[in-house]
């Protein structure tokens, strides 16, 4: 190893030149010894601009969360009040439409039920009204009632029919008890057409040609009349003891009490269409739908005289609905929709009264001159329906 030793003047150079390398450090390490000192403002000056921005930012997005839940209470609010408007809408209708229908049908109801025996007539009127506005209401397409309304409707309706039964004079059979069974008479034998004289029936049956007689009292019947005599019989009728048969020669009189049988009227080429057949009075009446005319037969000794035209001069009514005749001395002649009423030949007026069902196939009328009642058998309506004589409904048997 080679070791030189410096010169004074080398030395005094290299201790010299550390000296200005520190001097030149100062300015440079002053420098950033600021920009350090201005680090922690310029931090508290970003952060509290990003805590301001962030406050901001906070403060209006609660703004619009505030908004959007505002409007969304609007909305709401809207929503419900235009449901709650229409709901009272339609309670409104309900009520007006079932204050409409009760006010009336209750007023009809207890009027109604004050007339009950003052005047049934008008009493049925009031709840035959009543009951049907009340299917009605309850039938409607529009129907906006309520349940608890249809309910107390539907009660009221139910009450109406039990008053309405009432006052209508129905009663409800649900099983006829046998009268008479006509097979222990005579094998095979059915009734086709019944008629009475006080207490004596005749029964024809017109499938054999035998006529059957009947004391409904001792309810006791036997076979009096057939043979070709009735062949092709087709009505029947009885008085004092005397049967009458329509049949194919004419009019045959068969005695009860002697079972034999005469033909008494011959049959007329006149004859159009004979749909009933009467006697009263000793006289024989045949109702001839074809010609509008009701034939009189009087009776005479050993038999009948010529035929004669029952009605008045002038008096041609109208009698092709006509089914069925009764007499009581007065002629009811029954037809599709009314019943006719003739005294001495001259029309009466006459008009059924309280009616709340029309006929449906009426095919018979009965009275007598006891009676102040006229039985219509209604087969259509299945019922026999009773008026007065002066046309007021009374009763049925349905």
């Amino acid at each position: 190893v080679q070791m030189t030793q410096a010169s004074p003047e080398e030395e005094t150079s290299q201790e010299s030149a550390p000296e200005e390398h520190s001097t030149r450090l100062i300015p440079v390490l002053q420098r950033i010894r600021g920009y350090v000192s201005r680090i922690p403002a310029f931090r508290m000056r970003f952060s509290a601009k990003t805590e301001a921005d962030i406050l901001v930012k906070s403060t209006e997005d609660r703004r619009r969360r505030l908004m959007f839940s505002v409007a969304f209470a609007l909305l709401a609010l809207l929503l419900l009040s235009v449901i709650f408007g229409w709901r009272q809408r339609v309670q409104e209708e309900r009520e007006r439409v079932f204050g409409e229908v009760w006010e009336v049908v209750d007023h009809q109801y207890r009027e109604a039920i004050e007339l009950t025996s003052l005047n049934p007539l008008r009493s049925r009127s009031l709840l035959t009204e009543a009951k049907e506005r009340i299917e009605d209401a309850l039938a409607a397409q529009e129907n906006q009632l309520s349940k608890p309304q249809q309910q107390q409707l539907t009660d009221r309706l139910e009450e109406m029919k039990d008053l309405l039964e009432e006052v209508s004079g129905e009663h409800r059979v649900t099983e006829a008890p046998l009268f008479m069974d006509l097979s222990i008479v005579r094998p095979d034998t059915s009734g086709s057409v019944l008629a009475l004289y006080e207490k004596t029936m005749v029964i024809l049956d017109r499938s054999s040609g035998v006529l059957l007689g009947m004391d409904i009292a001792r309810i006791s019947a036997e076979a009096v009349g057939g043979g070709s005599l009735l062949s092709d019989s087709q009505l029947a009728s009885v008085y004092a003891g005397r049967g009458f048969v329509l049949a194919a020669g004419g009019v045959v009189e068969v005695s009860l009490s002697g079972k034999t049988s005469a033909l008494v009227v011959e049959r007329d080429p006149e004859w159009v269409d004979i749909i009933g057949l009467e006697s009263f009075g000793g006289n024989l009446y045949l109702l001839d739908r074809g010609n509008g005319e009701i034939f009189r037969y009087q009776g005479v000794e050993g038999g009948f005289g010529v035929r004669n035209r029952w009605f008045g001069e002038g008096v041609v009514p109208n009698l092709s609905d006509a089914v069925d005749m009764t007499i009581d001395g007065d002629i009811w002649v029954l037809s599709w929709q009314d019943i006719l009423h003739f005294r001495s030949g001259v029309p009466q007026t006459f008009t059924i009264a309280g009616l709340d069902t029309p006929f449906s196939d009426p095919v018979a009328i009965d009275t007598d001159p006891e009676s102040e009642r006229l039985y219509v058998l209604d087969r259509g309506n299945r019922r026999v329906m009773v008026f007065d004589k002066s046309g007021e409904y009374r009763e049925q048997y349905l």
